[in-house]
């Protein structure tokens, strides 16, 4: 019974998520959402070898007054990966709760595909900006609730995006990042 009700609770946990992703339309500037994202993203050059990479605009969620970022750089040492996530409180880390979504480069990586219960496959490929194909995987639940992501290759780098939006959105957010090298 106990395994029932905690499946139950993912599942509503997703739908609502899922419905809270079609209330956010609406494109900002992140520099408008994000007060210190100059300085982090200044900070984070200097952390990595990999090119760089920062959408210029972002989803805005209306329950959510101010955005946070953090950046991770724990495999930058070895010039593998980094992740800068954003989120809606300021001591969130990138933790599932509170994170809103991220930005990710990989090196030497291939993107993933994902499928549903029934072994439907979920991703699909989309273009992006400057002729890039894309891989987009909409927001689902298996076990937990996954937001959508997109994923594309740029000089053996796999960059990821993940925000609770829909496709569109997520397409304009990534064109936003791939026309924004910051490296």
């Amino acid at each position: 019974m106990k395994i029932t009700s905690i499946a139950f609770l993912a599942c509503i946990t997703a739908i609502c998520l899922n419905a809270n992703a079609k209330s956010i339309a609406k494109l900002t500037s992140a520099e408008t959402l994000i007060e210190n994202l100059p300085e982090t993203l200044a900070s984070a050059k200097k952390e990595t070898d990999l090119t760089l990479l920062f959408p210029l605009i972002l989803p805005k969620n209306d329950n959510v007054a101010e955005y946070f970022v953090y950046a991770d750089f724990s495999g930058a040492s070895h010039g593998i990966n980094y992740r800068i996530n954003i989120d809606s409180t300021k001591d969130c880390h990138g933790v599932h709760v509170c994170n809103l979504g991220y930005i990710s480069a990989s090196k030497n990586s291939e993107p993933d595909v994902f499928y549903d219960m029934k072994k439907k496959k979920l991703t699909k490929p989309v273009m992006l900006a400057q002729n890039k194909k894309g891989y987009f995987t909409p927001g689902h639940a298996m076990g937990s609730y996954f937001p959508a992501t997109i994923q594309w290759q740029n000089n053996g780098i796999l960059y990821t995006i993940s925000w609770d939006t829909d496709q569109a959105n997520l397409v304009k957010v990534a064109n936003s990042a791939i026309e924004n090298e910051l490296k």
